[in-house]
């Protein structure tokens, strides 16, 4: 009998980030941006980073996520494609300084 998932925490967490990474390659492969498909579910912008940045999210929004980019439920339980695909925000190159506009 297998153990249940309170005993391999592990687990949990691992399939929460593979579900993340399939989030952020089935809206790719959609051809979407994270802020027009935001903008096509009615949600914030900083919702859809969450989903994709290794946080869990309701049944009700990957249900939204699913029907919005007309897929199946289970494209999103497949294993990633692409390992390359990162979740979360990108990260700031070195050397690069990001002024704002009003310090230009």
């Amino acid at each position: 009998m297998n153990a249940p998932y309170h005993d391999h925490p592990e687990r949990i967490e691992a399939a929460i980030r593979h579900l993340n990474r399939r989030i952020a390659e089935i809206r790719t492969e959609e051809g979407y941006t994270q802020a027009m498909l935001s903008e096509k579910l009615g949600v914030p912008l900083r919702a859809l980073q969450h989903w994709e940045a290794d946080q869990a999210l309701s049944l009700r929004s990957l249900l939204r996520l699913a029907f919005t980019l007309n897929r199946p439920l289970e494209d999103f339980f497949q294993t990633p494609k692409d390992p390359s695909i990162k979740t979360g925000r990108p990260r700031k190159k070195p050397g690069k300084k990001h002024l704002s506009p009003i310090s230009r």
